[in-house]
């Protein structure tokens, strides 16, 4: 099994993706009207960058599954605000 995939069924697996949701802001209204998610792989990961993560995802056929879990995270945290 190659690097990349197995550094991807760990951070897929441990669920091991970092969520930030960046405000989108509307001056006219001066008030946020949606965010952002952004999604980073483990820091120490060279699967870190997005690009590289979900380049891999693709390679290995899971893109689907990275997305969905992607999204799982970004709606909790999207509550948590």
């Amino acid at each position: 099994m190659e690097a990349s995939t197995k550094e991807l069924d760990r951070i897929i697996s441990g669920r091991h993706i970092t969520i930030v949701l960046q405000p989108i802001f509307d001056p006219s209204r001066s008030r946020i009207v949606a965010y952002e998610a952004l999604t980073r792989g483990p820091a120490d990961s060279p699967l870190h960058a997005p690009l590289d993560l979900f380049a891999a995802a693709g390679a290995a056929e899971r893109l689907p599954e990275l997305e969905q879990l992607c999204l799982s995270e970004a709606m909790e945290h999207f509550v948590e605000l």
